[in-house]
């Protein structure tokens, strides 16, 4: 199910960036949100997905704290070899997604990319989240179809943008 924008995502993205920030102190990491759910005015899907870059020997020590933010680490095939996390609300539907990646991963980020290409271009954005709600109109709502019919946009929009040097 999409969401509208709303400052509330913010709100909670400065909270765990901040607690994050804190009990990583002195690591050497980056955080990042990405995904659209922080991209204003478009709808997204109500989770907040956080990257955080992490060299390899401290992922010990990142894991530690994830977990002890309540969130639980799963094994999804697709993301490649990042590490990944997920929090439910106590009805049961996820809110908050952790990836760790390392250097490479982190540089070569298709999430991190695409959203940098939403909030530098409104018309994009616009474009994306209409799309989004149309594949949720015409997938019935069920996620698996939902989600990919939009990896098939996603592709699709990649080759577009990759034709114009400007966007990217």
């Amino acid at each position: 199910m999409l969401t509208e924008y709303s400052t509330e995502w913010e709100d909670l993205y400065r909270e765990i960036h901040d607690r994050l920030r804190t009990e990583l102190a002195g690591l050497d990491v980056d955080i990042e949100p990405v995904g659209s759910r922080l991209v204003p005015g478009i709808y997204a899907k109500p989770v907040l997905d956080i990257m955080i870059r992490v060299p390899y020997d401290t992922r010990d020590k990142v894991d530690q704290v994830i977990i002890d933010m309540g969130l639980k680490k799963l094994a999804i095939a697709e993301l490649d070899d990042r590490v990944f996390y997920r929090r439910w609300t106590s009805s049961g539907n996820p809110d908050l997604h952790i990836h760790i990646v390392n250097d490479e991963q982190w540089r070569t980020s298709h999430e991190r990319h695409f959203r940098a290409q939403l909030l530098a271009n409104h018309d994009l954005a616009l474009s994306y989240s209409h799309m989004k709600r149309l594949l949720q109109t015409l997938s019935n709502g069920d996620p698996t179809t939902y989600n990919e019919a939009k990896t098939d946009f996603l592709t699709c929009l990649d080759t577009i943008l990759s034709r114009f040097p400007a966007i990217n």
